[in-house]
């Protein structure tokens, strides 16, 4: 439907990790890591980034959620600038970390290395909800 997300996993925790394109699969990949270490995460594949899905957005809002936006694009004017602006009009207090680049020069390297560096494989995004979630490693 246009305009609506999907959520790929549901998970039992608080934690929802919104990831769009091909980052997707690491969001995935991370939530199933996450879920060995008991920890599970709602994974929702941002299918549209304008219009973004507001009626999801309001429930991870009403219900408090911790999210993680992940994006293989610059940070500024991306999804996760998008959905932090939504949030926080709409009266969000909760832990929100958008993965995706710095508005800046970005090195040249392999792609695998790039999404490393960035923390936007599986293993910075599984790092990423654990700091969030303040889990010991």
């Amino acid at each position: 439907e246009y305009g609506k997300w999907e959520e790929l996993i549901h998970g039992r925790d608080k934690i929802a990790i919104i990831a769009t394109g091909k980052m997707v699969q690491f969001a995935y990949m991370a939530a199933q890591k996450l879920k060995e270490q008991n920890i599970e995460c709602k994974v929702i594949n941002a299918l549209f980034i304008k219009p973004l899905d507001e009626e999801m957005l309001n429930v991870l809002n009403k219900e408090n959620y911790t999210i993680v936006t992940v994006e293989d694009n610059i940070l500024h004017g991306g999804l996760g600038e998008a959905i932090d602006c939504y949030l926080y009009n709409n009266g969000f207090r909760g832990k929100i970390e958008n993965l995706g680049y710095r508005d800046r020069f970005v090195e040249q390297d392999s792609v695998n290395n790039i999404y490393k560096e960035y923390g936007l494989d599986a293993q910075g995004i599984e790092k990423t909800v654990k700091k969030l979630e303040k889990v010991e490693e």
